[in-house]
């Protein structure tokens, strides 16, 4: 149950971080208030890689689920994460012209 549990969280990570922009926002805010022309980066926020990480890695520490499989599954996860936006994009599109958007 975990493994689909830190699926779901690698999922819900990529689509906040990649795909509302609310990162970006921040960043925005964040160069507005600092009053700087000069780009922020705020890793581990902007990185979805880093955020599903450290997330996911939290996540089962907080439920003493970590051994060296469930670690090696974060990983996996973390370095897919560009793939995980891709299905996400193509899902969005695939109902988009089922629908007739």
């Amino acid at each position: 149950m975990i493994y689909l549990e830190l699926l779901a969280l690698a999922f819900i990570v990529v689509y906040i971080v990649d795909e509302t922009g609310i990162v970006d926002s921040f960043k925005a805010f964040l160069k507005r208030w600092l009053n700087t022309k000069s780009d922020i980066s705020l890793k581990p926020l902007d990185c979805s890689l880093c955020m599903t990480h450290w997330v996911c890695l939290a996540y089962v520490l907080i439920f003493g689920s970590l051994d060296i499989f469930v670690y090696l599954y974060i990983l996996f996860l973390s370095c897919n994460t560009d793939n995980i936006y891709t299905l996400i994009q193509k899902v969005n599109e695939a109902i988009s012209k089922l629908f007739g958007d």
